[in-house]
């Protein structure tokens, strides 16, 4: 159940996919409105419930980090179009100037400075970019086997729930059926000691 909620994204999705879901809480699996049959169960182990839900928790982080940094990816895109296009620009003036270069080559040197900063500043962050797509992919990857060992640890709490109140059932039925028994035997023999006056009467 849990896994179905819990939708993972794997190494191989695009930058523009949609981002990460946050998975049910393990303390939704808890079902308030027991019946007192279950109230009398035994609880599941403490130190597997912990488990669980630090492991839920850390998945929420995970999630909350991936979109974070998907965030900072868009940002950076945002950058290194702004920076194309301003270099673009600089190229066209670059061009237009390189026609009047006896006036104007001050003007073509201080152009063509700036268009290698411009060219040094993309290459930067597309430099960082990559990184940080590397990272993402790093997190994916990690977050999916999380998710796996979470969907393993509710598996485990389901079979120890269910085994658990199969055996409170059995319980039940076997004290029932000896307290029947029992009713039984003192019924037949309240009927014996009624029956032996009786007889010595007639």
């Amino acid at each position: 159940m849990f896994a179905a909620h819990c939708h993972l994204y794997s190494a191989g999705l695009s930058m523009d996919s949609p981002l990460p879901v946050r998975p049910v809480s393990v303390r939704s699996i808890r079902d308030p409105r027991e019946s007192k049959a279950e109230a009398t169960t035994p609880e599941i182990p403490e130190d597997i419930v912990s488990l669980a839900e630090e492991a839920d928790e850390y998945l929420v982080v995970e999630c909350d980090q991936i979109a974070t940094m998907r965030h900072e990816i868009e940002r950076q895109e945002d950058m290194i179009r702004a920076l194309k296009a301003e270099s673009r620009l600089k190229d066209a003036l670059l061009e237009k100037s390189a026609l009047n270069v006896k006036s104007k080559n001050e003007k073509v040197r201080m152009l063509h400075k700036e268009n290698l900063m411009c060219e040094e500043q993309i290459f930067q962050q597309e430099t960082e970019l990559h990184d940080l797509r590397n990272e993402v992919r790093r997190a994916e990857m990690e977050n999916e086997e999380k998710g796996e060992l979470i969907a393993r640890l509710q598996e485990q709490l389901r079979k120890l729930t269910t085994r658990k109140r199969s055996s409170s059932v059995s319980q039940f039925l076997h004290f029932f059926t000896r307290r029947n028994s029992e009713s039984r035997s003192e019924d037949s023999a309240e009927e014996d000691v009624e029956m032996v006056p009786l007889s010595k009467s007639v």
